[in-house]
Formats: structure tokens, C-alpha cells, sequence
């Protein structure tokens, strides 16, 4: 067997983020720097504290590092600002999650769980929740097909 078929072989067996890490790797360098320039230039996060939740809206394909932290950073603060009020976090824009991603939205799950607040996960495109449930995160994360339906499950009770 090739080095190429066996390395194949070995990310097909492996973690779903390793097979979308090698397709990534797989690309020319030139775009994808590039669009990480583009994105460390604008806004990848929108947030909109409401009256029934916190909105927030991941505007870019994936979460890379940078992303991340102001993913965090930003509905952390709206958090603090909005006691009480549950979490809505939009990745219908989002086709890749990295691991960086996935830690930053279960350190921002453990935080909100604290506190007793809810963090809802909306708008996934399929292969995010496959991650996720590759994972097995889909037992431990609440998710909605859309932000429409993650504002609902943020006026129930937690539980319902």
C-alpha cells in the first residue's frame, strides 16, 4: 500500500474533523490565507441582546482562531450585561466546525451551565451536526433547526 492510500485509509477510520481538515489541507495556500485576511479585517460575529435571548450570529464558513475568540468574548460580554437571559448561538452559515471551535462553544456551554442559563445551538448545517454528534456532544448541547425554533426552546423551562 502507498503512503498516499494508507494516510486515505487512516483519516477515513479517524475523527470526522480529520477528514475536513485534509480536504482544507488539500486546497492551494494563496485563497485560504487570503480569506483569512479578509475575515481578521471584519466582523465574524454578530450579537443582539433581545428581550427573550442573547442573538448571536457567526457570519463566516468556519471558526478559526480568531473567530473564536471573538465569539467568545462577545456574547460573554452580552451575557454579562443581559443577567438571566438564555444563549442563541446562529451557525447557519457555518460548514466546518474545527476543535478550536467546538472548545470555545463548550467552555462558553460550561459557563452559561454555572449560572443555570440556556445555551441553544441553531441553524446547523448537516455535516456541523454530524460533528457534533460524532462527538457525541448532541446529548450535552441543546440545538434547533432555526433560530425561530431556538427562541421557543429558550421560553420553555429548561427540561421541557
Amino acid at each position: 500500500m502507498t503512503q498516499t492510500a494508507a494516510l486515505r485509509f487512516q483519516l477515513v477510520q479517524s475523527f470526522t474533523g480529520m477528514i475536513i481538515f485534509s480536504e482544507v489541507r488539500r486546497r492551494s495556500r494563496t485563497p485560504r490565507q487570503e480569506t483569512r485576511q479578509v475575515m481578521s479585517k471584519s466582523n465574524t460575529v454578530k450579537v443582539t441582546a433581545e428581550a427573550e435571548a442573547i442573538l448571536v450570529k457567526v457570519l463566516g464558513e468556519s471558526i478559526d482562531e480568531e473567530a473564536a475568540q471573538q465569539l467568545e468574548k462577545q456574547a460573554m460580554t452580552a451575557a454579562n450585561g443581559s443577567p438571566g437571559l438564555p444563549l442563541i448561538v446562529d451557525l447557519s452559515k457555518v460548514g466546518m466546525v474545527p476543535s478550536l471551535a467546538i472548545g470555545t462553544l463548550m467552555a462558553m456551554w460550561r459557563q452559561f451551565g454555572q449560572t443555570k442559563r440556556r445555551f441553544i445551538l441553531a441553524g446547523l448545517q448537516p455535516a456541523v451536526r454530524e460533528m457534533l454528534a460524532t462527538c457525541r456532544l448532541d446529548q450535552l448541547l441543546e440545538m434547533a433547526e432555526t433560530v425561530e425554533q431556538a427562541r421557543v426552546l429558550a421560553s420553555r423551562p429548561a427540561g421541557s
